[in-house]
């Protein structure tokens, strides 16, 4: 509930801030920008000539980057090559990497622990543990118990990385050649917080710019650390305070919002449409806040964070601490921009409270009432309506996107959005959670039993009677043998499935049902898991599941199970999809249902009339708002539904992105072959201007026209790319309405101009193909 939509569609001649004022020395091209700060479309206007000093919010380096951070950084790499490449100016361009945040110690300590415990169970593996053996367990324990509480206390997380580690260094003496040299450093190199938390910013700022890189994204001018500003920070504390809009309360510095306001300057800049203002100023302090300062007013926020145990600190003369959040980008933006910015960007959940906060800092430390004149901000990404999380299984980091999309596909899908704009994405492979209301086994002759209860045993964190199924899922749904209950006892109120088979205890007990359990086991990013045939037989309830890798499925073998039947379907996946690359391997492609035809029964229809199947299992649930019945017909391990295995990260809309791709393509190498088979030629055709040649070129100049206007009207790359479509298409109208003729009577001047404006464009915006005007 923070973006309400203002941000992202903001209406041109909305009113303006009231203290906001245009530059005027600068070079004037007709350009306008969606600007936070008016809530309108400001005409572009640098304070120094064509110079731009450009300031864009750098990632938190404790995780590894995702498609919303991709679309951010990729939408401004692609106004900065607009507004360079196309409108000329010079652009100084910095970005900032936060490594000193909470989020970064938080996770350095608990890598530590996780590390420590992984080395002590690989020391009770290797038989070197302490004589007080039940110490060691009772610490690996209490080492789980802290990793699984989401937001533990770093004296928990600390005291639980100690305890492993002194009962386990009297041991790492004898561990050579028994544990790897990997956990042996996790027990004998030590710990200090001092240190450890820029290691692991280091290992994510690499991977972030290798994400940059991939995505063909421009480097930045200059790039500045928290880590290396430290001192850069406390001096624009310094005078922020000197100012009279700072205070000192338990080691703590907290900015003076009233005394801010009082002095005539603005507050709330870039967030005038933003809800929870109270909620989102206790997150932006950080989790690891103490509550300990005293703050004046409940809107002034934390510009220097008092020492506390188990965190990095400074000197300072406030007494040991560390810079908060905000306070960093407006010292290191100012040391190498100065005290008037042109460009501020980010995206749009930073407007409040970071970006308001980080102007209202500068404004303070410059005692200037303007410090950014405009400031740009990405829409929201979000996957099926949600905001990407870890927990809804929605996370999709840039690598795995790269693996099913290229870095061009992925910046024409967000070319053809406004960057100020939301972006909606989809996952292929449909609806993400499954209510499960009932689940019952049926054959011929035989009562229906009530299998509810076993089917959520089968699934992994089943609460609320939910059944989660990922859209992007990492396994098929496995067979495993299932047997009802033999009981004579009366079953308590309410427990159906127990109830049903005492009702039917007989009939249960004579037949085997086959039962599909959904599986979601933690697998590793690039694993590829197998059937587990053992000697050629399938281990008792054992689960077919296969995993990615690469954007492909690897299946080395195929068992369906019923009762105590095996039947190896291999033959079967192989004639089905035929795309064998070894006997002992068959390639799927990412998107693919894996039950071959051969193999389904009836489609799944909860209205279909007639004879009920021999065995099958019937899911009462609740998908997308609708009841429904899922049915699997289990008569001979045959399955009516296949399910569709889609490798983390594929696109539902990139159908749109390849058909652009493809026309822009095409048409590219036709001209680029036509021409070089012109050139062949001797003597060299004239180049005709007949009725066809004169439609061409002026549809050609009305292109060109429409490519100006919306350049020019903040950047709006889905007209652009609407209007490089229709020149493309004309061009192969023109080509079309000349093919009774000889092919050298085509005017190869006007297509190759045609082309170079084309492939300019489509460099400037994807960095493909380089054809100068």
């Amino acid at each position: 509930a923070i973006c309400k939509g203002e941000c992202c569609g903001m209406a041109e001649n909305t009113a303006s801030q009231s203290g906001w004022q245009a530059p005027t020395e600068g070079v004037r091209t007709g350009l306008k920008l969606q600007n936070s700060i008016t809530q309108s479309k400001s005409e572009f206007i640098p304070a120094s000539g064509r110079r731009v000093l450009w300031y864009i919010c750098g990632p938190t380096v404790y995780d590894y980057s995702h498609v919303g951070h991709a679309r951010n950084y990729v939408s401004f790499d692609i106004l900065r090559r607009v507004m360079s490449d196309y409108f000329n100016y010079d652009i100084f361009y910095v970005m900032n990497i936060t490594d000193i945040d909470d989020k970064i110690i938080i996770r350095t300590h608990q890598n530590r622990v996780k590390a420590v415990l992984d080395a002590a169970r690989a020391f009770v593996a290797a038989s070197l543990v302490p004589d007080d053996k039940s110490a060691l367990e009772e610490a690996m324990r209490t080492a789980e118990d802290v990793l699984a509480v989401k937001n533990a206390p770093l004296a928990s997380l600390h005291s639980a990385g100690e305890s492993l580690t002194s009962l386990l260094k009297g041991l790492s003496g004898g561990a050579a050649g028994k544990v790897s040299s990997e956990h042996v450093e996790a027990v004998e190199g030590g710990f200090d917080i001092q240190t450890s938390y820029l290691r692991l910013a280091q290992k994510f700022e690499q991977a972030f710019f290798k994400d940059l890189k991939d995505l063909g994204c421009r480097p930045a001018t200059a790039i500045t650390r928290v880590s290396e500003y430290v001192q850069e920070v406390i001096d624009f504390v310094q005078k922020i305070i000197e100012n009279g809009y700072a205070y000192e309360s338990n080691g703590n510095v907290y900015f003076d919002i009233a005394k801010f306001r009082g002095e005539g300057f603005e507050y709330f800049k870039t967030s005038a449409s933003v809800e929870n203002k109270g909620e989102l100023l206790e997150e932006g302090e950080g989790s690891l806040s103490d509550g300990k300062g005293v703050k004046r007013n409940r809107e002034d926020f934390v510009l220097w964070k008092n020492a506390k145990a188990h965190e990095p600190v400074w000197s300072s003369p406030w007494g040991e601490g560390r810079p908060g959040w905000h306070i960093e980008c407006s010292a290191m933006a100012s040391d190498l921009l100065g005290p008037n910015v042109d460009i501020n960007c980010g995206g749009c959940d930073l407007r409040f409270p970071h970006h308001d906060n980080q102007l209202a800092q500068s404004e303070a430390r410059f005692n200037v009432k303007q410090w950014v004149n405009y400031f740009l901000h990405t829409g929201h990404l979000h996957i099926d309506g949600l905001k990407m999380s870890k927990s809804l299984k929605n996370f999709i980091t840039i690598s795995q996107c790269l693996k099913n999309h290229t870095s061009r596909q992925l910046r024409i899908l967000f070319l053809t959005r406004l960057w100020s704009s939301g972006l909606e994405i989809s996952l292929a492979g449909g609806a993400t959670k499954f209510d499960v209301r009932r689940a019952v086994l049926s054959g011929d002759g035989v009562p229906e039993v009530d299998v509810t209860a076993a089917v959520r045993s089968f699934v992994s964190e089943s609460r609320s009677n939910v059944l989660e199924l990922p859209s992007a899922l990492d396994v098929t749904a496995g067979l495993v043998n299932f047997k009802p209950a033999k009981s004579k006892k009366k079953a308590p109120a309410g427990d159906a499935s127990a109830s049903a088979s005492s009702s039917s205890s007989s009939a249960a007990a004579a037949c085997p049902y086959t039962l599909l359990s959904i599986t979601r086991p933690r697998l590793g990013e690039d694993e590829v898991v197998t059937l587990p045939v053992v000697d050629g037989k399938l281990p008792e309830n054992a689960t077919l599941e296969v995993a990615r890798e690469a954007g492909v499925l690897l299946l080395r073998s195929a068992t369906l199970v019923e009762g105590d039947a095996k039947t190896d379907v291999t033959a079967a996946f192989r004639e089905r999809f035929a795309h064998a690359l070894e006997e002992s391997e068959l390639v799927l492609p990412q998107g693919t249902a894996v039950v071959p035809d051969s193999l389904a029964g009836a489609p799944s229809d909860a209205s279909s009339s007639g004879p009920a199947p021999r065995r099958a299992l019937l899911l009462h649930v609740r998908m997308n708002g609708e009841e429904v019945v899922r049915h699997w017909n289990l008569s001979g391990c045959k399955l009516a539904e296949p399910i569709e295995l889609i490798a983390p990260g594929n696109i539902s809309e990139m159908h749109e992105v390849l058909a652009i791709e493809r026309t822009l393509a095409d048409f590219f190498l036709f001209v680029e072959a036509l021409g070089r088979r012109i050139a062949s030629l001797e003597p060299q055709p004239p180049c005709k201007w007949g009725e066809h040649e004169r439609t061409l070129h002026k549809q050609f100049q009305e292109a060109k026209d429409t490519v100006h206007t919306e350049l020019c009207n903040s950047i709006n790359t889905p007209a652009v790319i609407t209007a490089l479509q229709k020149l493309v298409a004309n061009s192969n109208g023109y080509v079309a309405a000349k093919k009774g003729e000889s092919f050298h009577l085509l005017n190869v001047d006007l297509l190759k101009e045609v082309r170079g404006t084309s492939t300019t464009l489509a460099y400037t915006f994807t960095y493909c193909v380089r054809v100068c005007m």
